[in-house]
């Protein structure tokens, strides 16, 4: 079928970048090549309706050839929306950038110069362009990167804005296929799988609002990468597809946004509340005199009495506020908030059909022990918009909980991984949702790759006396960190943050040799499932 015209994209621009054969010490990705293709049949497609002559492909590039020269020379000829889409090899740098790598890039970071493709270089370089809307998709490790540092680059436009969708988070591989007469990589695959397929219910033009949230369901249920996206302004609602499935009712998307927007401005008033409240709290007994209570107005504990601060924290839906209500002995201060259908494309419900609620501020118990010890219990929000929250809520913690949803298995990398990164003493504590434990804790740890000497344990987050022996194990990992600190001083503050691209370091992470950075599918991808968990097989 012809694509019909589509008059909103006249003074567009795709311009495609695909590197699949490397000169140097990289290895070659033929799927980076055919998936380079198949987003250019995707676009110049009767669904998504773009003219071929406003889609520019470019292909194994060498510094030689000056991609940097032309990608310039074609943002500024581009006054309407502007689409770059990378696949092949990304490599952080140093400085916590990520290198978007040529046929002639070299993986070694300290190699890296200005004639290489750098993410930062391309985000300023877009910035600049007078396009009305820009649209960011890579398809490479640590993909997720970008949407760390995007909106800093690229200022949201008044008529529409930033949109970026990556396929993996800040510190983990993409994956591709590595048999098959047209192998593919597991991101652009899918993507092209969801458009193809339509959404069933969806509007009949499809939006990045109704494309990623089945673009998620689908990677995560195949144990791929969790893609990342991240909206300025009003870009998710830009129309990239026509929806191939029966669609479902008009939506209003104007009285969407405008609730989003609602949303947004009451979620910054509980942030401000909230530090001022972190502010004017008296610091109890802790790591060098000071822990954050949350509690506005003066605290004086008794000379005899030792306070301490746990932090609960996991993906959304784990269990958190469940966790902190079993056991406090004082009414739990919870910010529950009723889910509305214009979140739709930001909760991901899939294993969750119940659920009606979500944190948007902070859970707060407290707990007293025997010999005068008393445990301040904190649990900062699950959903990922409200990450931002994360680093104040933890500051001054003693230890933390990392509480898992063995349904969502892929939710609990981010969390494993903002806990190790911290420098917390922490325990992991498996959630029995339904009463019983699927797995063994020996499947779980091997599935998740958590380190021998961190302790786990099975819990029902309902259940008082399995809440509290999680506690009094988050305790010991406390003293034992405090012991070892004791023994070892560290010869700085601990630092750390939900920002992962901050402070990551790109040697511990550099791809080897035989992998390459972009993992096939069929090698374990950082923090990836690597055993068969009853139907959760790994890649």
């Amino acid at each position: 079928m012809p694509s019909a015209p589509r008059p909103e994209l006249a003074g567009s621009r795709a311009i495609l970048l695909g590197t699949s054969e490397f000169h140097e010490s990289l290895p070659d990705v033929p799927a980076a090549l055919n998936s380079l293709h198949m987003m250019r049949e995707l676009l110049t497609g009767p669904l998504c309706g773009w003219p071929a002559d406003q889609v520019e492909t470019l292909a194994n590039q060498t510094a030689a050839d000056g991609p940097m020269y032309k990608l310039n020379a074609l943002f500024k000829e581009t006054p309407g929306v502007l689409l770059v889409y990378y696949v092949g090899h990304g490599l952080p740098t140093h400085a916590g950038g990520l290198c978007l790598a040529l046929s002639d890039t070299r993986n070694v970071p300290d190699t890296l110069t200005h004639a290489d493709l750098q993410l930062d270089w391309l985000q300023r370089t877009m910035g600049s362009s007078g396009a009305a809307l820009k649209i960011l998709i890579l398809d490479c490790c640590f993909s997720g990167i970008a949407t760390g540092l995007l909106s800093a680059a690229l200022p949201i436009t008044p008529r529409r804005g930033v949109y970026t969708l990556t396929a993996s988070h800040a510190l983990e591989n993409a994956r591709y296929e590595t048999e098959g007469d047209r192998p593919l990589t597991q991101f652009t695959k899918a993507l092209a799988a969801v458009v193809n397929e339509g959404v069933p219910g969806a509007p009949e033009t499809l939006t990045f609002h109704d494309i990623v949230p089945v673009l998620r369901r689908r990677l995560l249920a195949a144990f791929m990468p969790d893609p990342q996206a991240r909206a300025e302004g009003d870009a998710h609602m830009f129309g990239f597809a026509r929806n191939a499935a029966p669609v479902g009712p008009v939506r209003d998307l104007p009285g969407e946004v405008s609730q989003l927007r609602t949303e947004v401005e009451q979620l910054r008033d509980e942030v401000a509340l909230l530090r001022r409240e972190l502010r004017r709290a008296q610091p109890v007994a802790g790591e060098q005199g000071q822990v954050a209570t949350g509690q506005s107005g003066p605290l004086s504990p008794p000379a005899d009495r030792t306070d301490l601060k746990i932090v609960v924290i996991g993906g959304f839906g784990a269990g958190k506020t469940t966790f902190i209500s079993a056991v406090s002995d004082i009414p739990p201060l919870a910010t529950e908030a009723r889910m509305t259908t214009a979140g739709a494309g930001e909760d991901d419900l899939f294993g969750m059909p119940d659920k009606t609620t979500l944190t948007t501020g902070r859970d707060y118990g407290r707990v007293d022990l025997p010999a005068d010890l008393r445990l301040h219990l904190f649990a900062p929000p699950g959903a990922t918009r409200y990450w931002s929250f994360w680093d104040d809520l933890v500051a001054g913690a003693h230890a933390a909980v990392v509480l898992l949803d063995v349904r969502r298995l892929a939710d609990s990398f981010a969390s494993l991984d903002y806990a190790e990164r911290r420098g917390l003493p922490f325990v992991v504590a498996v959630n029995a949702f339904d009463g019983r434990q699927r797995y063994s804790l020996e499947q779980v740890r091997e599935a998740l790759d958590v380190p021998v000497g961190v302790p786990m344990l099975a819990c029902d987050a309902r259940v008082r006396t399995d809440v509290r022996q999680v506690l009094v194990e988050s305790l010991e990992a406390a003293l034992k960190s405090a012991t070892a600190r004791l023994a070892y001083p560290s010869p700085g503050p601990r630092t750390g943050g939900l920002m992962l691209a901050r402070t990551f370091s790109p040697r511990k992470f550099s791809p080897r040799k035989e992998d390459g950075p972009d993992a096939p599918s069929s090698s374990a991808p950082q923090r990836a499932p690597s055993v068969v968990l009853e139907g959760v097989s790994s890649s």
